[in-house]
């Protein structure tokens, strides 16, 4: 019973936010179009660029990036913001925790941020290369990168309830994440026998959908998807780990009094 109440009230926050960004895109339609259609822009010129030096299994991970931006900076910005807008003691002392809802919120922009995604697969297929990978394998994709954005996001909103400014942390992440995503990574994952894709985050899954477009039958496909699965539970216990430890450090050094 106690599971079911936590799930009820879970999808009451998740509806309220559901609620609250469709409220933000009423009175700001344009604002979302014009970031939307900005990105989409800044992407195509991204795989023209890629296209020019690189392959087909490189552009496709630029699908993901919009996703993957709202969902590793989601949680601390969040955090950051309720700090910014007086509202953190309100949410803290609140029946939910504090990461929950960050995650909530997040996964929320990253819904909206699928409209972007889609827009950039319909433009890569069209011009730049056909997008052949199942409809399984790409609903398995979305969450994979979902789940593992999420998990690095815990970290980063740790770090920010520790350390507060994290801007700079966030940004440097981002670039990383676009370079990983264009990266050649299938060929190194064989060469060093997935040990990269099991213990760096998002590595795993990059060398999958590369797999997927070169050689979706292997059945080194396989067993990397077993590796991220494998790398993706290390990393939960290490966000979770992590963010515990720094909210009681925060705690007891009396930083969120001060919040």
């Amino acid at each position: 019973m106690k599971y079911i109440n936590t799930l009820k009230q879970d999808v009451s926050l998740f509806g309220a936010e559901i609620k609250r960004a469709y409220k933000l895109l009423k009175v700001y339609p344009l604002d979302t179009i014009n970031s939307i259609i900005s990105f989409v822009i800044m992407s195509v010129v991204f795989m023209i660029g890629i296209n020019a030096v690189g392959d087909s299994t490189q552009i496709f991970g630029v699908v993901f990036f919009p996703l993957m931006l709202n969902l590793i900076g989601g949680p601390s910005s969040s955090i950051r913001n309720d700090i910014e807008m007086g509202v953190f003691e309100q949410v803290y002392i609140s029946k939910f925790s504090l990461i929950k809802v960050a995650i909530i919120r997040s996964i929320v922009a990253g819904l909206s941020s699928v409209v972007g995604s889609v827009l950039i697969g319909i433009i890569l297929h069209l011009f730049f290369v056909k997008i052949t990978i199942p409809f399984y394998h790409l609903l398995l994709l979305f969450v994979l990168f979902s789940i593992q954005g999420l998990l690095i996001g815990v970290i980063l909103a740790g770090i920010t309830l520790r350390f507060r400014k994290t801007e700079t942390l966030l940004n440097t992440l981002n670039i990383l994440l676009m370079i990983l995503i264009v990266l050649p990574l299938a060929s190194v994952s064989d060469l060093f026998w997935h040990i990269p894709s099991l213990l760096c985050p998002l590595w795993g899954i990059v060398t999958y959908y590369q797999q997927l477009l070169t050689d979706p039958y292997s059945p080194v496909v396989l067993w990397n998807l077993l590796v991220v699965v494998v790398n993706t539970g290390f990393l939960a216990f290490v966000a979770r780990a992590f963010y515990n430890k720094l909210l009681n450090t925060t705690k007891i050094k009396g930083f969120l009094g001060q919040y």
